[in-house]
């Protein structure tokens, strides 16, 4: 029985984990990543790609650590997929600190069909440690090395052919929606996603801008509105709003957020896509205090913290003058999505994150601040204002 060689096994490897994570991805949504050809041709490409090194130097770390890399990429992106319905975006790959308050929807995300990249890492190890061959002789090192070169060639070449015969790789990859990741795999919407971000408002783009905005009303009156001395926005993104109004076992389950729904100065925004684009909790903030929509790709947080953003905060300090006070609170770090700077960017004062509340009534895996803190805290900024007025 003929037996492959190690170059050979780490391409038929790779390519393997890549159809396995289209198969864990579609089974989601729809299997029609598997009957475009070039799905197959992109994968053998990069298999070829990552395997070529092998022709040249025998060495199962180099197996073990290319696969073991791969395994979490594509691990963590189905884990994302779980909750947000796409791939990673390139730029949130830095913002890897922000997953330390929010573990557990990390392991939740975690499913028994993951394992099974790690289990073709481990038997790919496996086979080329009693069957793999360490050495070869020249010629037959530089016929592996064409075989390679030109199968990966054969395969970009057919690649790029079909994707200008469908209108180029932008409009190839929009077409596919959810299945666009499994068909051009991760690396393909990293660079789909590269493409856009380097992309430049063309005059086309501006006036379609400028006529979507001339068409729509920017500003809408309230009416029925008492007017008071404070104002207080909660966003409740990751809570959402089904659980409002709602009664188990004869109980309220939200009874002082159901009080004040029924104030006559509450205004309630039920139908508010919260978590919008690459910039996901954080997109809140925006949405509510700007009224801005989040750019396209990426996270403006990060992306854009000192712009001048038109806020709610800068008109009511306007409004108010000088007693204006305006403070932000937040039970994570102000590190996560860049909170500190974005609050000082809307025009606030100051922001309380974790560390500004007692230890008292913790909750949590976390441990985060309780409603008694969070309670004294904005007691405690309604008093200072108060104090500033008399």
């Amino acid at each position: 029985m003929k037996r492959w060689s190690l170059p050979v096994a780490l391409a038929v490897c790779i390519f393997l984990k890549f159809i396995l994570f289209d198969v864990i991805w579609s089974s989601d949504t729809t299997f029609q990543s598997f009957s475009q050809p070039e799905s197959y041709l992109i994968k053998g490409a990069i298999a070829l790609l990552l395997a070529f090194p092998m022709v040249f130097f025998r060495s199962r770390w180099y197996a073990g650590i290319v696969c073991f890399l791969l395994d979490i990429l594509l691990v963590a992106n189905l884990m994302y997929w779980r909750t947000y319905y796409t791939a990673i975006p390139w730029n949130s790959y830095f913002l890897a600190g922000n997953l330390a308050d929010f573990m557990g929807s990390v392991y939740a995300s975690v499913r028994w069909c993951d394992g099974l990249f790690f289990a073709m890492t481990l038997g790919l190890l496996f086979y080329t440690s009693r069957y793999g061959d360490l050495l070869s002789s020249r010629s037959e090192t530089k016929r592996r090395a064409v075989w390679f070169a030109a199968g990966f060639l054969i395969c970009v070449v057919a690649t790029v052919g079909l994707t200008f015969a469908r209108g180029g790789f932008q409009r190839s990859y929009e077409k596919r929606n959810t299945c666009a990741t499994p068909t051009f795999t991760v690396f393909g919407t990293l660079c789909y996603e590269f493409v856009k971000e380097s992309m430049s408002i063309t005059p086309e783009i501006h006036s379609e801008i400028e006529r979507w905005l001339s068409a729509t009303s920017r500003s809408y009156p309230v009416s029925g509105v008492e007017h008071r001395k404070h104002c207080v926005v909660i966003l409740a993104e990751s809570f959402e709003g089904w659980m409002l109004e709602r009664n188990v076992e004869g109980k309220e389950v939200t009874p002082y957020l159901n009080r004040w729904l029924k104030d006559s100065c509450t205004l309630y925004a039920p139908r508010v896509q919260t978590q919008v684009r690459g910039g996901r909790s954080i997109d809140a903030q925006l949405l509510v205090n700007t009224g801005l929509l989040p750019i396209a790709n990426g996270a403006y947080s990060i992306r854009f913290p000192n712009h001048r953003y038109p806020s709610l905060a800068k008109a009511l300090k306007q409004a108010c003058g000088e007693k204006g006070r305006m403070v932000g609170m937040t039970s994570d770090k102000r590190i996560v999505w860049n909170q500190q700077g974005v609050a000082m960017a809307f025009g606030f004062d100051r922001l309380y994150d974790e560390k500004s509340f007692t230890k008292e009534e913790r909750m949590g895996v976390k441990k985060k601040g309780g409603r008694l803190s969070v309670f004294a805290t904005v007691c405690r900024e309604n008093s200072r204002g108060d104090s500033r007025k008399r």
